[in-house]
């Protein structure tokens, strides 16, 4: 019984965190007079469309999210990245979703940094450290905890943006 209610606090916790972070990041662009993301199907306006910059990520992203730490109440998911440009060189908002039963639930947007030169994506917040490396149309990589645990391990492939129906 105590396994289970010290799992239940931790995905209390966690969750709160996220509506924290989300609040915190709106009231941030708020201040900031930023414009909200791009939804899902929208671009991002960006200037440049380079392989050296990060307006190559902007899009969707889908693949999997595997719980690797143990005795957590963390589950495996199938997840959707929406990605797009935030103010400013080599930052993104990463609005993560998960299907579940075939729906898409937000589960909260994230503040990323895209490093060119490591050609990685990271996200630094209280929870955690998120770090993907890009790789032409996928990305991979892992939330590690403050303690250094590997809670997930995470695989992206790019999705193709629809064509119309040709007559």
């Amino acid at each position: 019984m105590r396994a289970y209610f010290a799992s239940f606090s931790i995905v209390l916790r966690v969750g709160l965190t996220v509506c924290l972070l989300l609040a915190l990041a709106a009231t941030s662009a708020a201040k900031e007079g930023e414009k909200p993301s791009a939804g899902i199907g929208q671009r991002a306006g960006s200037k440049t469309d380079g392989a050296d910059d990060e307006s190559h990520l902007v899009g969707d992203w889908k693949g999997e999210s595997i719980v690797v730490a143990k005795n957590t109440a963390a589950k495996d998911e199938v997840v959707v990245w929406h990605i797009s440009k935030a103010r400013g060189p080599g930052k993104l908002n990463v609005r993560a979703d998960k299907i579940v039963n075939g729906k898409s639930i937000t589960m909260g947007t994230l503040a990323f940094e895209y490093d060119k030169t490591q050609k990685t994506i990271v996200c630094k917040y209280k929870q955690g450290v998120w770090r993907l490396t890009v790789d032409a149309d996928t990305l991979k990589g892992t939330l590690t905890l403050p303690d250094q645990t590997v809670l997930r391990q995470v695989s992206l492939e790019k999705s193709s943006p629809s064509k119309p129906p040709q007559d």
